[in-house]
């Protein structure tokens, strides 16, 4: 399905839609992520990529399934049960900075025993095929993107944190550093394990937040400890075959609680909202002022825009032709 909807796509959009797009900064840039990804396969037609579709969704394919064995790696070898459990459940308050964590943590996850994050995949794959990683992150990108002209709110924060944390490792002409962002990987002080400590310490702090505070349950006030009491026996109606102190019940557990914050104590729900909203502000300050390359940009979404553009994520909006297009990326 996504092979069809979307790269077959390229090839089967009219010229008028591609017009549109390319004039749209940030479709135009979604629009490159596609072009260089199908250029890395130097394909002009949707029928080439048809005869590459096997090979073309084997790569695909690798990166996704390396993500979900990047949570795999962190849930299990990486957090406590307990803030596995309340990091997932935040998920139920939107797409807080938590939740953007918890995937760019899958993402850059480190190698443990035969299991590695995508990004360290991508790296392997470099040494030794180094067109073969540079499509596969060019796909990575164009999977995270979604920037447009009919953009998903709920995704933008993660797509342009996503870019920002890649760019700096990002060239013209198709090329990628993958030695510097293998060192990136491997560093202990990285960004990798910045994220980990930020969904840490703010985990910690959310749910110290929830555990001092009363509620109103049931038409009476109750603190933390009753609530819990309470909670337990509503999900053990749901969740019947896993025990209390597993990560399936407590995930269920808190994401119960969270979810009817509005009427237990909606001050609170309004408090942590807050709360996620100022983090995240923190955290597009940290990547443009310390993580990044020195520079003037006043927001992130400015930063990655302007500087996707300057290394070629953009294509020129006076070549409609798809043709052209290709082989523009192609020689680029």
């Amino acid at each position: 399905t996504i092979f069809a909807n979307k790269w077959l796509h390229v090839f089967t959009a009219s010229a008028a839609e591609r017009e549109m797009y390319l004039h749209h900064e940030l479709e135009n840039i979604g629009w490159s992520f596609k072009l260089r990804a199908l250029s890395g396969y130097g394909v002009r037609t949707a029928e080439e990529l048809l005869s590459q579709k096997d090979n073309f969704l084997r790569e695909m394919l690798s990166g996704l399934q390396w993500h979900e064995l990047g949570h795999g790696i962190v849930i299990n070898e990486l957090l406590s049960r307990k803030d596995s459990a309340f990091g997932e459940a935040l998920a139920v308050l939107g797409a807080n900075i938590i939740a953007v964590f918890k995937e760019l943590l899958a993402d850059w996850a480190p190698p443990r025993q035969k299991l590695q994050g995508p990004l360290h995949y991508f790296c392997t794959v470099s040494q030794r095929d180094a067109n073969i990683a540079a499509r596969q992150i060019a796909v990575y990108l164009s999977d995270n993107w979604f920037l447009g002209e009919q953009d998903d709110n709920s995704f933008a924060n993660h797509s342009e944190i996503t870019a920002a944390l890649l760019l700096k490792y990002l060239g013209a002409c198709r090329s990628v550093d993958f030695a510097g962002l293998r060192r990136e990987l491997t560093d202990q002080r990285g960004i990798f394990y910045h994220v980990l400590s930020e969904y840490k310490r703010i985990s910690f702090y959310l749910e110290k937040l929830i555990k001092a505070v009363d509620f109103v349950c049931g038409g009476r006030k109750v603190n933390f400890a009753e609530l819990s009491k309470i909670y337990i026996q509503k999900v053990r109606l749901i969740e019947k075959e896993y025990p209390v102190r597993s990560l399936e019940f407590q995930v269920h557990f808190w994401a119960k609680i969270l979810e009817d914050l509005p009427s237990l104590n909606a001050t609170l729900l309004a408090e942590m909202k807050n709360y996620l909203a100022e983090e995240n502000k923190r955290f597009h300050q940290f990547l443009l002022r310390e993580y990044l390359p020195p520079n003037n940009y006043q927001t992130l979404r400015e930063y990655i825009c302007q500087e996707l553009k300057n290394k070629g994520f953009y294509a020129p909006p006076d070549k409609i032709e798809l043709d052209e297009l290709l082989r523009y990326f192609q020689a680029a």
